[in-house]
């Protein structure tokens, strides 16, 4: 990634006014995703890209490729993939320990105390389909369990804090090229046979 930001991007006017693309991260990706169309538009034909649209590009590249880092609370061993719903009727249920690698499915999906959980990756874009359409604002609003969410995808990602500092530094900490430091490969699912 050539672009990378000097600090966050705080929007000027409309209805997220006075935030910052990056707490929108975890607050509303959706729109994040509509104003990139939108910018992408009007940027058409010019010269240079504008900033928002350069930020915007960034910030969400990252969001679409940025993996878990806490470790499966089942097998203490492998990073988390996936958490887990469980509803009946209105009532959904979620917290910080319905998290599993991919290893350790079965056994989460064990533990539900309703019947039909749902196990749902650990990645920012699904995290749209936890809020719902509202027609007179014409947009999408938190639904019920986001809250809970939230908290789990800042413990899955490792994000301790949420402001709009220690979000951009979370987010430019992850788009910075991988190292052999922060490099580390998931073979869990892949068999390799190597014949002599």
């Amino acid at each position: 990634m050539g672009y990378v930001p000097d600090g966050p991007y705080v929007l000027n006017s409309g209805d997220h006014a006075n935030e910052s693309l990056e707490l929108l991260a975890l607050n509303d990706l959706g729109f994040l995703e509509q104003q990139l169309g939108i910018r992408r538009k009007k940027d058409k034909g010019k010269k240079e890209v504008s900033e928002i649209t350069k930020h915007l590009e960034w910030e969400l590249e990252i969001l679409k490729n940025v993996k878990p880092t806490a470790i499966c609370p089942i097998c203490e061993s492998r990073t988390v993939r996936y958490f887990m719903i469980q509803t009946i009727g209105e009532y959904t249920r979620t917290d910080e320990n319905h998290m599993c690698c991919l290893g350790c499915r079965d056994k989460l999906l064990e533990k539900a105390q309703f019947e039909n959980p749902t196990l749902i990756p650990l990645a920012f874009p699904a995290m749209k389909r936890f809020y719902r359409y509202n027609y007179k604002k014409r947009r999408l609003i938190p639904g019920p369990t986001i809250k809970k969410i939230k908290k789990i995808f800042k413990k899955a990602f490792g994000i301790e804090k949420v402001n709009r500092k220690t979000m951009f530094e979370w987010l430019k900490k992850e788009s910075r090229p991988i190292t052999l430091s922060r490099f580390s490969i998931d073979l869990e699912g892949i068999q390799q046979v190597i014949r002599y």
